[in-house]
């Protein structure tokens, strides 16, 4: 069975991406996105968690990482959960089958999930050589409660941001109230690229445009 990553993963869930028309993304994400996770029950928190998915096949192999993902079908996915400290302390107690949560992008809500079974979530997670959602070959370590590759992409600081807009009215926001930062890698940190028009990538976190599909790379990392 293929995997996209070696990385044993914590739940198993049913994801359905959002059209454009229920206010979910314009084009199609592919496998090895990268998107943060909120419980349903906690609507009106600001609470984001990076526990990423890998979608699956009726096989059980990864979808592919270079086709769209079909939107507003349930989609099956094993789902990863990043910071240890975190899968300890909250997630375990939390999470259960039947559960449901929210994928975003930045402010965004993109999909809706519910958890349909725990696989790994209670079991000892050991160091293994390669990071969540990285292809096969690749490089990981663990470092300081995360499974994560070896060149560490360092959070920008302006992510407090982002998800202070998902709770503001659009008004508020189209006055500049917790605006994007000018440039992430300007005070240290790193780019989180989505897809802006097919052409160019722009970054969730600050007000950076550069051309290409930079978002693809990234989901590869």
């Amino acid at each position: 069975m293929h995997r996209l990553s070696a990385v044993p993963d914590d739940f198993e869930a049913v994801i359905r991406i959002l059209s454009e028309a229920e206010g979910g993304r314009k084009t199609p994400p592919f496998n090895g996105i990268r998107w943060d996770f909120s419980y349903a029950q906690d609507e009106a928190s600001n609470h984001l968690y990076m526990i990423w998915p890998d979608f699956f096949s009726s096989s059980g192999d990864s979808m592919p990482t270079d086709s769209p993902l079909p939107i507003g079908v349930e989609l099956s996915a094993r789902m990863t959960i990043l910071n240890d400290e975190m899968r300890e302390q909250i997630h375990r107690a939390r999470i259960e089958a039947g559960l449901e949560f929210y994928c975003h992008e930045g402010p965004k809500r993109v999909a809706i999930g519910r958890v349909t079974r725990i696989t790994g979530l209670h079991d000892v997670r050991k160091s293994v050589p390669q990071s969540p959602l990285a292809p096969e070959g690749g490089h990981g370590e663990r470092r300081q409660g995360h499974l994560q590759m070896t060149i560490q992409a360092k959070p920008s600081p302006y992510r407090w941001r982002t998800a202070v807009r998902r709770h503001l009215p659009w008004f508020l926001i189209d006055l500049g109230f917790a605006d994007k930062g000018p440039d992430c890698e300007r005070v240290g940190g790193t780019h989180a690229w989505y897809n802006h028009d097919d052409a160019n990538s722009a970054c969730y976190h600050c007000k950076v445009v550069r051309p290409g599909r930079l978002w693809e790379e990234q989901s590869q990392i």
